[in-house]
C-alpha cells in the first residue's frame, strides 16, 4: 500500500487511534517508519495475566517501552484451595513468581510514577472449575457451567473476611490484589471488570478510604453469572454486597470523582424490583451519597427506581448522563398469601415501584439545571407484542421489564413496551427535554464566547 504509507504522519496516527489492538499491530508492520510512528499507540496499554508466570517477560517489556507505557491493564485469574495447600503456611501471591517482585512493585506505584490509569478485570468464568473454592476443609463449589454463583450464595458476617481471608487461597489474593492497589499514589484513573461481590477487610482501612478520595474517573463493572437458570442477583449474598457493602465501603469515599460509570452484568442485574429473602420488590441501588464534584455519569444494566431519581436530585453539578440498557420494572400485583406484608406500611417504597420513564426526563428538566446531555443506548430494541406493525425507523422503544421473583431472571415485559409506545408520553417528556438540553448548550456557547471577548 504505497498511496498509504506515503500519508502524513498526522493522518497516520489519526487513523492509528480509531483502531483496533490487532489493527495497530498489523499496520505497524508495513515499513519501519509507520512502526515508529505508532509506537506509542501501540504500547500505550500494557496488559498483563496475573498471577505471573514468569517475570523475565515484563522485566524486559517494562524497560523496553516504559516511555509510551501509560495505561496497565490486569487479567486476574483467582484459584482454589489446592492438595499441596494443606501443608502450605504461607498464602499463594497473586503476584505469581516469588523470584521478583516486579509486578507487584508495578501495580503499588513503586516502578511508575507517571501511570495515572488502571484497569483490573476479574476472569468472569474462574470459578466454572469445581474445587476447594470454600478452603481445605473438603467443602467444594463452582462448577455447573459457564458463570457459577454458588461462591457468592450466602450472606456474609462484616467481620467474615478477616477469618475467609486466612483460609481460602482465593479471598486471600483478592485482598492482596486491592491492599497493593491501594498504596498506588499516582492512580487517578481505576476501572474494575466484574468486581467480585464479597467483602475484604482492605475496605476496613484508612488507606483504602483515601485511595478512592484521589480518583478522578471510576469505572464499576460488578460480576453477575447465571448458573442452572439461576441469576447471581437472586442470590442473598449478593444483594447484601450491592445494597450494603459497595454503598458503605465504596461509594462514599468517591469525593472527588469527576466522571462515574456503574455497570451490572447484563446475567445479574440490580437496582429496583429485585427479590431478596422478603416476598416484596426492594430498589437496590448503589449510589445513595452525594459527589459534589461529579460531572458525568453512566449507567448500564441497571433498572429504574425511585432510589436513582432521589440520587440524580442530589447530584446539582451534573453535566452529562448516560443511560445504556436501562430498564423500567413493571408493578407486580401482590399475591394474596402475601397481603399482610404489602399492606404493612414498613413496606410502602416496595410497593410503590411505579416510576418510569417520563419520570426521569422530568427530573431531570426540573432539578438537574446544569446537565447539558443526556445519551439513551440500547445494544437490542425492545420487544413489542406481535400485533403492532413495524415501528417508523429511528422511533424508540423504551423499555420495560418485570424481575422473575424466584430465579432472579430479567423478563421482557412487551405489553408495556407496547402501551407506553402507543401512548406517546415518555418519547413526548424526552422530546421536550432535548429542547431543554439544547437551549442550555446554547446559553452556555453565548456566554463562553462573550467572556472570552471580554478577555480581549
Amino acid at each position: 500500500m504505497p498511496s498509504f504509507t506515503a500519508l502524513p504522519t498526522e493522518i497516520v496516527l489519526a487513523i492509528a487511534e480509531l483502531l483496533g489492538p490487532a489493527d495497530i499491530k498489523g499496520l505497524s508492520c508495513m515499513n519501519r517508519r509507520l512502526r515508529n510512528d505508532i509506537t506509542h499507540i501501540l504500547f500505550r496499554t500494557l496488559s498483563i495475566a496475573m498471577p505471573l508466570v514468569s517475570h523475565l517477560l515484563l522485566d524486559h517489556m517494562l524497560e523496553k517501552y516504559k516511555k509510551f507505557i501509560s495505561r496497565i491493564h490486569l487479567h486476574v485469574f483467582l484459584r482454589p484451595n489446592l492438595e499441596e495447600d494443606n501443608d502450605n503456611t504461607v498464602m499463594p501471591s497473586i503476584g505469581g513468581t516469588m523470584e521478583s517482585n516486579t509486578l507487584l512493585d508495578l501495580v503499588n506505584g513503586k516502578i511508575f510514577s507517571h501511570i495515572d490509569s488502571f484497569s483490573i478485570h476479574f476472569d468472569p468464568c474462574q470459578f466454572d472449575i469445581a474445587s476447594r473454592w470454600y478452603g481445605n476443609d473438603g467443602d467444594w463449589g463452582g462448577g455447573h457451567g459457564s458463570g457459577t454463583i454458588t461462591v457468592f450464595e450466602d450472606e456474609e458476617d462484616e467481620d467474615a473476611c478477616f477469618e475467609l481471608e486466612e483460609e481460602q487461597v482465593w479471598r486471600a489474593q483478592y485482598f492482596q490484589l486491592l491492599a497493593e492497589i491501594m498504596h498506588n499514589p499516582n492512580i487517578k484513573k481505576l476501572q474494575f471488570i466484574n468486581l467480585l461481590p464479597r467483602r475484604t477487610k482492605v475496605f476496613d482501612t484508612l488507606q483504602w478510604e483515601k485511595f478512592l478520595g484521589q480518583l478522578t474517573h471510576f469505572d464499576l463493572g460488578i460480576f453477575g453469572a447465571e448458573c442452572d437458570g439461576w441469576s447471581v442477583s437472586a442470590m442473598p449474598g449478593f444483594m447484601q454486597f450491592v445494597g450494603e457493602f459497595l454503598p458503605q465501603d465504596i461509594m462514599k469515599y468517591l469525593i472527588n470523582v469527576k466522571h462515574l460509570k456503574l455497570e451490572a452484568s447484563e446475567l445479574s442485574v440490580f437496582g429496583a424490583g429485585l427479590y431478596g429473602d422478603h416476598c416484596y420488590a426492594q430498589d437496590v441501588f448503589p449510589l445513595t451519597s452525594e459527589i459534589p464534584t461529579l460531572q458525568s455519569l453512566e449507567l448500564k444494566n441497571i433498572t429504574l427506581g425511585d432510589s436513582f431519581l432521589r440520587y440524580l436530585r442530589k447530584q446539582a453539578g451534573l453535566r452529562e448522563l448516560t443511560l445504556h440498557n436501562y430498564m423500567c420494572v413493571s408493578p407486580d400485583e401482590p399475591e394474596e398469601e402475601d397481603d399482610d406484608i404489602w399492606s404493612d406500611p414498613a413496606n410502602a417504597d416496595a410497593v410503590a415501584m411505579g416510576v418510569g420513564w417520563s419520570d426521569i426526563w422530568d427530573t431531570i428538566r426540573l432539578w438537574n439545571q446544569t446537565v447539558q446531555r443526556v445519551t439513551y443506548l440500547q445494544d437490542e430494541q425492545p420487544p413489542l407484542l406481535d400485533e403492532d406493525p413495524p415501528f417508523p425507523k429511528g422511533s424508540i422503544v423504551w423499555r420495560h421489564v418485570k424481575i422473575d421473583k424466584y430465579w432472579g431472571n430479567v423478563v421482557e415485559d412487551e405489553e408495556a413496551n407496547t402501551e407506553e409506545y402507543r401512548c406517546g408520553c415518555s418519547s413526548d417528556m424526552n422530546s421536550n427535554l432535548m429542547k431543554v438540553l439544547i437551549s442550555r448548550r446554547h446559553k452556555e456557547a453565548l456566554s463562553t464566547k462573550s467572556q472570552a471577548t471580554e478577555t480581549k
